[in-house]
């Protein structure tokens, strides 16, 4: 925890990579991330797999 600490009062932090594979397939479903958003929608990134948030709260994965 301190070194956490020590990070923000730095204001620094450390942050997840992804690999260039995961980042193309992000890149292709970037325009469903954008349609999804514009309705209204929230969506996150695990991984190279869009989801978004449904109406019970439960994420599900967009493909298409």
């Amino acid at each position: 925890m301190d070194k956490n600490y020590d990070l923000r009062a730095l204001h620094q932090g450390v942050g997840i990579q992804q690999t260039r594979i995961t980042l193309e397939k992000r890149r292709t479903k970037k325009h469903l991330a954008d349609r999804e958003r514009a309705t209204g929608k929230t969506t996150k990134w695990a991984g190279s797999k869009l989801l978004v948030k449904g109406h019970d709260g439960a994420y599900r994965e967009i493909t298409n």
